[in-house]
């Protein structure tokens, strides 16, 4: 990120991302920062969640269950493979943990490739599209139980402790790919689904009033790299047609990633500068712009 300020900012403020800018740069790289805002963001994430553990123990409750269930299926159907492995079957049903393990395997080891030569923001986004080959095996776990004439009687145990496990699969898949989903692509909205559970005021008003930085301006290109800089808070490129604003420490972010956290916040995610002066509280009469 670069150290020019642009801008209605003050001589103080300017100078001060004058300070901290370079001891930044020279010791904490794009992806290191990313890792540093995500890391804050995930302890006011759950900060927040104890604050209103009434509707979050539950749901994560919830998780927990279907997790055990998809374990203790995925126990008897190892138990029915290894037990009934030769006992006859009209469709391959021995072949499906073997084909799950097999794959999923394989995807951590690309997606640990893809970490080490493209860093944990193309991993993240990776995890969706590796996820298609786990949704064509489970089905056609599907596919097998349904096609399946007389397994059910030569290899009960096999079979049903398998089709089991693939409907207990199945359903812990959906609700994981869903997750992932709303994590990584509502993001904003997650982020300010917890920040506004904070009594914390913020500074949406000054987040509103920073000066906005063109999508075809140099200050978006790392001097280091050459390249275009990220937002980190979403990970996302600064160069798109969504509006960037420069804090007045220097650092670049979306308008609206950085609205949600300054709903709660009124300093910068990565360097704890000072944003902005706080919004008028509600019994004030003013609202949020």
């Amino acid at each position: 990120m670069t150290s020019q300020v642009t801008g209605p900012l003050t001589r103080a403020a300017a100078a001060g991302a004058a300070e901290r800018q370079p001891l930044l740069r020279a010791n904490v790289g794009p992806e290191q920062q990313s890792d540093r805002v995500r890391q804050r963001i995930v302890m006011e994430v759950t900060d927040a969640a104890r604050r209103h553990w009434i509707w979050v123990v539950p749901l994560f409750l919830c998780f927990v269950v279907l997790a055990a269930l998809a374990l203790w299926g995925l126990i008897r159907a190892i138990i029915a493979v290894l037990k009934y492995e030769g006992v006859p079957c009209d469709v391959p049903l021995n072949m499906y943990l073997v084909v799950l393990v097999v794959w999923k395997l394989f995807s951590d080891w690309i997606l640990k490739l893809i970490q080490f030569y493209s860093g944990n923001n193309a991993s993240v986004y990776a995890r969706i599209p590796l996820n298609i080959p786990s949704w064509c095996i489970i089905a056609w776990g599907f596919y097998m139980v349904q096609s399946s004439e007389s397994c059910a009687k030569t290899n009960p145990d096999l079979f049903y402790d398998t089709r089991d496990f693939i409907y207990i699969h199945a359903c812990y898949s959906f609700v994981h790919l869903w997750v992932s989903i709303a994590c990584i692509f509502g993001y904003r909205w997650v982020l300010r689904l917890f920040m506004q559970m904070s009594a914390t005021p913020g500074c949406v008003a000054a987040v509103r009033k920073l000066p906005k930085i063109s999508k075809d301006s140099e200050e978006l290109i790392d001097r280091d790299t050459g390249w275009v800089m990220e937002c980190s808070i979403c990970i996302s490129s600064l160069a798109t047609d969504e509006v960037v604003v420069q804090a007045p420490c220097g650092h670049l972010y979306h308008e609206e990633c950085l609205v949600p956290w300054c709903q709660s916040h009124s300093d910068c995610p990565l360097c704890r500068a000072q944003i902005g002066d706080l919004d008028p509280s509600p019994a004030s009469g003013s609202t949020n712009v």
